[in-house]
């Protein structure tokens, strides 16, 4: 689980999310996808898959971090539960830079939370890898996960609700999270607020 401080936290570059399709990304000029995906999965969500490497990442508290090849057999099937990527055509994007640094690391953090990493061009964002009910909290909580406050346009009323989806510990901090954004943008708009009043006259 992330250990950000809502005061050290970066504010995401759009507060909405993007509309993308993840089946028609191909960039015929350079001949690459548009896009790539970082996605936990395996026991206990400690393997890391990378869509741009093909590589895996394996994260554990007792071992150090140790990347591996993730290999299909021979008919191209895979063992277990294989990570699939963004299904919902649109994204929350965070910014060009990560505060972890590592987009392993940062989907590593994001662990079970039906989300992975993306980045799309050269931003970084947040993809939702399952849908059919409102996953806004499983979005805030990655937010946080990754070092961003969470987006002012989810829907996180119901406090109850967070806690079932995402749990108590990560509803918590989310809630600590949006209070401090919200507090943020009252002292923000009080600032514009006062500098109307002085200089529109």
């Amino acid at each position: 689980m992330s250990r950000f401080s809502p005061a050290n936290m970066y504010w995401a570059d759009v507060p909405t999310p993007i509309d993308f399709d993840w089946t028609n990304a191909w960039d015929e000029a350079e001949q690459e996808s548009r896009y790539a995906f970082w996605e936990a999965f395996g026991e206990n969500n400690q393997l890391v898959y990378s869509s741009d490497s093909g590589a895996v990442t394996q994260f554990s508290k007792t071992e150090p971090t140790r990347e591996m090849t993730y290999q299909p057999y021979e008919d191209g099937s895979y063992d277990g539960e294989y990570p699939e990527g963004p299904m919902m055509s649109a994204y929350w994007p965070l910014g060009t830079l990560l505060p972890l640094g590592d987009p392993a690391r940062t989907a590593s953090a994001m662990r079970d939370l039906s989300v992975c990493l993306v980045q799309v061009d050269e931003v970084y964002g947040v993809a939702l890898t399952g849908g059919g009910m409102d996953l806004s909290w499983h979005l805030a909580s990655a937010a946080v996960a990754a070092g961003f406050l969470p987006w002012a346009g989810l829907s996180l009323d119901n406090w109850e609700y967070g806690i079932s989806t995402v749990g108590s510990a990560w509803a918590r901090r989310v809630r600590t999270a949006v209070k401090y954004r919200l507090a943020a943008e009252r002292r923000n708009a009080a600032r514009k607020l006062a500098e109307i009043e002085r200089n529109w006259r």
